[in-house]
């Protein structure tokens, strides 16, 4: 946290990107309390430290998962948010936590909500290799 903290004043940060984070659903639900510690848990003090240190924008990798499961029809932005994995509502909770702080501390924020329109090529040349993944190509 105290890193964290040292590099925004050193270098007057006036954003975040956050992008990290776990994202195998079938590995969240066979450990889903690491999911929470590593996506929820870490975002809420990344939130915390930028309002503690006042920075005023912060931009997170969100997932379509927060949606829950697909159907035929395109998902949209307002669609019902009905996560169906610990990895979804590991970042759903992340988005709620940065609502709050924009309501509480005035932090401007925006959720990327992201879907895998293509996925990783099988023989590793593109995309993240992830073994037992099922969304690739």
């Amino acid at each position: 946290r105290e890193l964290v903290a040292s590099i925004i004043r050193d270098n007057k940060v006036d954003a975040i990107i956050h992008f990290a984070g776990s994202i195998v659903v079938p590995e969240s639900v066979a450990d889903p309390l690491a999911y929470y510690e590593n996506n929820t848990c870490k975002t809420r003090t990344l939130i915390e430290t930028a309002v503690r240190e006042g920075v005023p924008n912060f931009i997170f990798s969100s997932t379509a998962a927060v949606y829950g499961g697909a159907g035929l029809e395109p998902v949209r932005e307002d669609a019902r948010l009905a996560p169906e994995s610990p990895y979804g509502l590991s970042k759903l909770m992340s988005e709620w936590m940065l609502r709050d702080a924009a309501i509480a501390y005035g932090l401007r924020y925006t959720a990327l909500r992201y879907f895998n329109v293509a996925g990783a090529d099988p023989k590793g040349r593109t995309g993240q290799s992830t073994p037992g993944a099922t969304h690739l190509i």
